[in-house]
């Protein structure tokens, strides 16, 4: 009995430690997969640019799976990175933080560039397309484009920050037509001094470089970008 007892326990351990070794085996196969698909998917191709402005360039891209995005080069990575990062922390909650652009820091050929999903269109080129006949927005449309916004430039500022820079090149539209605004490279926090913007659609506080309020976004960029939808609307009621 002895025997058979000790014999049982030498082929119980061998079966477990033939278990273990597999495991082992299985966990390396798996690791090497997600390795290889980590791999692939950092392996991105830059295609062409596809946009410029003061505060970078946009490069069309893909990843090895033919996953297509885009890629923002600018001097104010890290920056841009910290804020919108922040605003998206301190929103995390509420049901519009979509409309605050998520950025991912990638590196292409040894340099970084801010990844970020690509959108169909800006609000600057579907006013463009609307004025031109090739495209079309129901009045339900823009309300719901006003709204969004006003609601995303909120959550700005409930995170302490005032975007600086608020225009139609910087609010993407996707499929559905909800906006995202992109390009916070000069946002500042309430209450520091502004570092830049776009002058037309600069309050005086800020082309003097004063301090930050939110008051500098509702009266000039989003005051500007809300007057260009009302005059879709006006335009197509009166037809």
């Amino acid at each position: 009995m002895a025997f058979i007892a000790r014999h049982t326990i030498f082929v119980v351990l061998a079966f477990t430690f033939a278990g273990f070794a597999n495991l082992s085996l299985a966990r390396d196969g798996c690791e090497a997969v997600l390795e290889a698909a980590s791999s692939a998917s950092l392996r991105i191709q830059k295609l062409q640019e596809i946009s410029h402005g003061g505060q970078g360039q946009i490069y069309l891209a893909k990843d090895a799976f033919g996953n297509s995005f885009a890629l923002k080069q600018t001097d104010q990575l890290e920056e841009e990175l910290k804020v919108t990062n922040f605003i998206r922390v301190a929103n995390k909650a509420s049901a519009d933080i979509d409309a605050i652009i998520k950025y991912e820091r990638v590196n292409v050929d040894g340099k970084d560039y801010l990844k970020m999903p690509l959108y169909g269109q800006s609000l600057y080129q579907l006013i463009a397309a609307v004025q031109s006949g090739t495209e079309k927005v129901t009045d339900a449309q823009w309300e719901h484009i006003k709204s969004k916004l006003v609601r995303a430039v909120y959550l700005i500022h409930r995170a302490s920050y005032v975007h600086a820079d608020l225009k139609t090149k910087n609010v993407m539209l996707d499929e559905n037509l909800n906006p995202i605004i992109i390009d916070f490279g000069t946002a500042v926090g309430i209450g520091a001094r502004h570092k830049g913007g776009t002058p037309k659609n600069m309050t005086p506080n800020q082309m003097n470089g004063g301090r930050a309020a939110p008051k500098d976004d509702l009266d000039a960029g989003l005051a500007f970008i809300l007057k260009a939808i009302d005059e879709q609307l006006s335009h197509h009621q009166n037809f």
